[in-house]
């Protein structure tokens, strides 16, 4: 079954706390003059900015976009920018306290690195109604005895935990780690769950690749290498009278990044993608089951 998390856009108000710094650079001052190439934060905003100016002096980064570039958000921050370039780090066990005002059925997380995950929902008193807590280590390389011994398990691309009814006015805790190492998250993603259809074979992935290469004309090729994305191309069976139903709620986050996945035990042989729906198409094609073709554009790996 292909299914999507509607994601909860997290504002300020729905972050509780997290304990992850925002000491990415210095807090903007005033009275300082700052040479071409400096970052500084806004903490207030989350945002990290890059001088693009020498002598840059009393103006706001915020409000002289010709003096500064907005590089994106701080550390403590960027588990929620919908970016996949640059994670949210922190030494030992990362945490995440979020009061959503809408219901949540599963919490996503990509590009976590630790050794584990736990998400608890908590009500007003502080008492943990659901706990649900997994491994991320991934040993898909080691597809022989050879590899066993010399490759070191990576750490799994998706973690999808289901079943984590979070009702509004409860609260949701993400924990990553277990204290040891450096622990970092690209992005949490969290929300109520639509069901989509019955994946069909002929489900199509791929990667866009954005390097640049230029090759002279002697056949001597420079490259540029940049991010990537994945590209999936998801062919399902759904049932005619849900095709509405379906197209209605997918509408609602035709510009939203989502997670799209077949079951939350595993990476469904690559399939599983962070990103936006570029195009949904239904062919009605019986009165019991129709075809549902849809296509994900996931969001920019960085090089």
């Amino acid at each position: 079954m292909l299914r999507t998390i509607v994601p909860v856009t997290v504002t300020e108000a729905l972050l509780v706390s997290t304990n992850v710094p925002e000491d990415d650079d210095p807090e903007w001052d005033t009275g300082t003059s700052y040479n071409l190439g400096d970052r500084v934060i806004l903490g207030a905003l989350h945002k990290v900015y890059e001088s693009a100016v020498a002598g840059n002096i009393g103006k706001d980064p915020s409000t002289n976009p010709a003096s500064w570039l907005e590089v994106g958000a701080t550390n403590g921050r960027r588990a929620f920018d919908r970016r996949l370039s640059a994670p949210s780090t922190k030494a030992g066990k990362m945490t995440f306290v979020i009061q959503p005002t809408s219901l949540v059925r599963a919490v996503g997380l990509v590009g976590a690195k630790a050794a584990s995950a736990t998400v608890r929902v908590k009500n007003t008193s502080g008492d943990t109604l659901v706990e649900r807590s997994q491994a991320l280590a991934d040993y898909s390389e080691m597809i022989d005895a050879l590899t066993m011994v010399l490759t070191a398990p990576d750490t799994r691309e998706f973690a999808i935990f289901e079943d984590v009814i979070c009702q509004p006015g409860n609260q949701i805790e993400i924990e990553i780690g277990d204290g040891s190492g450096q622990a970092e998250v690209s992005e949490v993603v969290l929300g109520d769950v639509v069901q989509i259809g019955d994946a069909l074979f002929d489900t199509e992935t791929g990667v866009e690749d954005f390097s640049d290469f230029n090759e002279d004309q002697f056949g001597n090729v420079d490259i540029v290498e940049r991010g990537y994305r994945d590209v999936i191309d998801f062919p399902v069976s759904v049932k005619t009278a849900d095709a509405g139903r379906i197209k209605k709620r997918l509408t609602a986050i035709r510009a939203k990044f989502a997670i799209f996945y077949f079951t939350a035990t595993g990476n469904d042989y690559g399939t599983t993608v962070y990103g936006r729906y570029e195009r949904l198409s239904t062919i009605l094609s019986g009165p019991t089951v129709s075809d549902m073709n849809l296509k994900i554009l996931g969001a920019t790996y960085g090089a």
